[in-house]
């Protein structure tokens, strides 16, 4: 999970900046827009975004079904998971709620497992 939460952040930021990217040197260089360098920044920030969404709706089911049986998390972030992967599928219509919730998603595991909240986790001291 770490490896695929680390790809979301990743293109999630890519796509941010490629999408702030152009404006912003318009903005500071007082340039005359390039259609074609618009039109490349656009794509790629579509793109990042796109398969940002994807991968973390499928890496939210996976880490779903995984938890579900074995209850290494609460029981409340199954309902959770699945509002985050019903927003990440439909990113292309709602395009910051969903990658919000994707980030927060990720955050609030990353925090449950650092924070030691997860029921099902054993620790050397249960051993």
């Amino acid at each position: 999970m770490l490896g695929g939460g680390l790809l979301l952040i990743a293109l999630t930021a890519a796509g941010f900046s490629a999408e702030v990217a152009y404006p912003q040197m318009l903005v500071r260089f007082h340039g005359d827009p390039d259609p074609s360098l618009a039109q490349l920044m656009s794509a790629l920030a579509i793109w990042c975004s796109h398969y940002a969404q994807i991968g973390a709706a499928v890496m939210i089911a996976v880490t779903m079904i995984a938890a579900w049986p074995t209850r290494v998390l609460p029981i409340w972030m199954v309902p959770v998971g699945v509002a985050a992967i019903v927003l990440g599928l439909l990113h292309t219509w709602i395009g910051l709620p969903s990658t919000v919730a994707g980030l927060v998603w990720i955050g609030v595991v990353g925090l449950l497992f650092v924070v030691g909240l997860t029921p099902g986790l054993v620790t050397p001291a249960d051993d």
